[in-house]
């Protein structure tokens, strides 16, 4: 088993531990996923090492607030695949930055790993059987594979007994092949290009979260859409009933690249969190905020649109976190919703706040990420042609098959890049 020559990279990276003190990486350009996210030109060693550093431990930082996990660590291999170097690492345990060297020979579940296998630990008994590198209830080992050659392990360990369903154990192998490209990244001058093995792990981590949305109840019905035919998608959407009455979410993370995958899945799972804590969406967005601010996850930007539907009423309370599209759509008219206040992530605080509307029976509420319109045509005027020619008939099937008309004609689809054609649509209607 021949490993790349990674111990330039050993040497500059494991001196001075790295920390969750993360930089914002540059997004990618539209198209694209699969061509070179980074093209600096002749960056210095001490350079590569930094942007290898930062991209990884973004990376595990959102692993770990998706996972809920106490520590994440890289390990890789020498040339000589006789030891394990302690690379990127972050969490609760960060003592583990001074292990430094482990021999290969003795890292059972790290032995296990590199021969293709996901390792799950349950039980501290077995985390210490395993000679894992840390101490933990439970914990998981995935190997990190570049070009079909294993380069290292990466761990992910919890304070609390948990068996990973498949969905989070993507997630880590997702994390992992990520962390590979970024470590092989060094010998092309810091280009991450990222192969359809590596999208493809992507857009199954993805749809492995993704639920259709269809709520139905006595007085409302909610209906969610988003573009089939995105690669990667940056929304979230959620409808989750509660004991106030229906909490709907959307939210839409800036970037468009794999980096932006896991920054809406920090974001969502982070909302969905706070929904068990409180019906209140302005609360639920400043507990959000403040959750993203000061956790582990570092930089995440993103808008959200948070949503309380009334059980026994038409009222509608709102509260909005960067921009987003929310508009009512009645047989009189079509209303668009001030709804802008600061993105989640972009400052330590939030200024967000409460509003309300008084739906009638029959009325539909509509939200829409921000790129789901296209600004520089009159689209209320041709919504409400269509909706008008509906009149009472109209359904929330039919209100979506027109926003989608609008939305994705075939001239737009050829002139718009991948990240504008990104979005999703959550259509509500008051039965009343």
């Amino acid at each position: 088993m021949q490993a790349p020559r990674l111990s330039k990279l050993f040497i500059m990276l494991h001196p001075h531990p790295p920390t969750l003190k993360l930089i914002t990486a540059k997004s990618v350009d539209s198209h694209a996923l699969k061509t070179s996210r980074y093209q600096t030109p002749r960056l210095t060693e001490n350079e590569l090492a930094r942007q290898t550093n930062d991209l990884t431990m973004q990376a595990l930082a959102c692993g770990l607030s998706i996972l809920e996990a106490n520590f994440a660590a890289t390990y890789l291999l020498d040339a000589d695949t006789r030891y394990l170097t302690l690379g990127p690492c972050g969490g609760a345990q960060t003592e583990l930055a001074n292990i430094g060297v482990r021999m290969l020979q003795q890292a059972t579940a790290d032995l296990e790993a590199l021969t293709g296998h996901v390792v799950t630990l349950t039980t501290a008994d077995r985390v210490k059987q395993c000679n894992a590198p840390m101490d933990a209830a439970s914990a998981v080992c995935v190997p990190m594979v570049a070009q079909e050659t294993p380069i290292g392990t990466l761990w992910f360990a919890f304070d609390s007994t948990r068996v990973l369903d498949d969905s989070e154990l993507m997630l880590i192998e997702l994390i992992a092949a990520m962390a590979a490209n970024y470590f092989t990244a060094i010998f092309n001058g810091g280009n991450h290009l990222v192969d359809d093995q590596l999208i493809k792990m992507a857009q199954n981590w993805q749809q492995s979260r993704r639920l259709p949305i269809n709520c139905s109840h006595a007085k409302w019905q909610v209906q969610g859409w988003h573009l089939d035919d995105t690669t990667i998608s940056r929304n979230y959407y959620d409808c989750q009933e509660t004991e106030q009455g229906i909490s709907v979410s959307l939210a839409h993370s800036q970037g468009c690249s794999l980096e932006a995958l896991l920054s809406i899945g920090v974001v969502g799972s982070t909302l969905q969190r706070m929904i068990a804590v409180t019906s209140d969406p302005a609360e639920i967005l400043e507990r959000t905020n403040s959750s993203i601010w000061e956790g582990a996850a570092g930089e995440q930007f993103a808008d959200a649109l948070q949503i309380a539907l009334d059980v026994d009423t038409g009222r509608v309370t709102y509260s909005c976190a960067g921009e987003m599209m929310l508009l009512v759509v009645t047989p009189n008219g079509i209303e668009v919703l001030e709804n802008v206040s600061p993105e989640i992530g972009i400052m330590d605080y939030g200024e967000y706040e409460n509003r309300c509307h008084i739906m009638q029976p029959g009325d539909f509420l509509v939200a829409s990420t921000e790129c789901g319109f296209n600004r520089g045509r009159n689209w209320v005027d041709e919504l409400q042609a269509i909706t008008s020619a509906l009149k009472s008939e109209l359904t929330a099937a039919q209100l979506i098959a027109s926003i989608e008309s609008i939305q994705c004609d075939h001239e737009r689809q050829r002139s718009t890049t991948w990240a504008e054609n990104d979005r999703a649509t959550l259509v509500m209607q008051y039965v009343g």
